[in-house]
């Protein structure tokens, strides 16, 4: 929390007007209808101490009413362009109501590309490919039957990871242990079947992915 706290000011000598910060809840798995709080989730208090110091630096906290804000900052004369970064897994991209308001589809990508349950069986370059194809063909079927204005819009990937390491690419998207043992050892050939199986469908994102 000081951290945090301290590095406002430096936010604010920057010229940032606003700031936000995101914060995580727990679900036990992607089935799961419930979510609740978490050790790492902030408390009420310590989001109202968080608002009071950027107060303090006059900074404005964002609460993020995304079609209002996407609005407010196109009519105060921003011309860029502008997307929104969805979890891809399971379907946040496809639950996005907004699509229409920004310039591309931006994906967070996290596909797991291995079962490590499976002792031993390890996937094959082109098992990753065929992964990557299989989910893509069913993003390009929801794709077609949106909006013209929705569909028409350029995917990208603005953020994808794939540790080096065989729970790296069965769980891309969990933070890996301090210490690196087991599943979490190095394996930079895995790491490399991973990026290589995704630059074989990068024509989805339009040629364009960010990594993480």
């Amino acid at each position: 929390m000081p951290d945090t706290l301290n590095s406002l000011k430096a936010i604010a000598l920057l010229g940032s007007n606003w700031v936000a910060v995101d914060f995580f809840l727990r679900q036990d798995s992607n089935i799961s209808n419930e979510v609740y709080f978490e050790e790492r989730t902030p408390s009420k208090h310590v989001w109202s101490i968080f608002v009071q110091e950027a107060h303090k630096y006059n900074l404005r906290a964002c609460i993020k009413p995304l079609k209002t804000l996407i609005r407010n900052i196109r009519a105060g004369g921003y011309s860029g362009l502008l997307t929104y970064c969805s979890i891809f897994y399971p379907i946040e991209t496809q639950k996005i109501g907004f699509w229409d308001d920004l310039d591309f589809i931006g994906m967070d990508f996290y596909l797991p590309l291995l079962n490590i349950t499976n002792d031993g069986n390890i996937s094959s370059q082109q098992d990753m490919v065929q992964r990557f194809s299989d989910y893509f063909q069913y993003f390009k079927i929801w794709l077609s039957n949106q909006s013209s204005n929705a569909s028409s819009k350029p995917v990208v990937s603005t953020e994808v990871e794939y540790p080096s390491s065989l729970a790296g690419l069965a769980i891309p998207s969990a933070t890996p242990p301090i210490q690196c043992f087991g599943n979490y050892s190095a394996n930079f050939t895995l790491q490399d079947m991973g990026f290589k199986a995704l630059e074989n469908n990068s024509e989805v994102f339009n040629e364009t992915i960010i990594l993480w």
